[in-house]
């Protein structure tokens, strides 16, 4: 189930020019958020934007693109509901 930190980010990104968007489980039982885009200036804008909200995320850039390089920026969104098991 999307939190709804995750539902605000998605609602925002989805108008912008990105390349594709993936929503996972990430291995602690958080859910993780990928967006691929090629634009540094919508990389900006979207990092402003979960500063703002106050996530972690990490920006990486690939050059191995086939028509150059794209930016994938990661979030991650801790689920109070999930319990880790020690």
């Amino acid at each position: 189930m999307l939190t709804q930190k995750m539902k605000k980010i998605i609602n925002y990104v989805i108008e912008l020019d990105i390349d594709h968007l993936e929503t996972f489980r990430g291995y602690h039982g958080d859910d993780v958020l990928k967006i691929i885009l090629r634009d540094s200036q919508v990389r900006d804008s979207i990092d402003n934007y979960l500063d703002k909200m106050g996530l972690k995320h990490k920006d990486d850039y690939d050059i191995s693109r086939i028509r150059g390089g794209a930016y994938t920026i990661f979030v991650g969104i801790e689920d109070e509901s999930i319990f880790q098991l020690k």
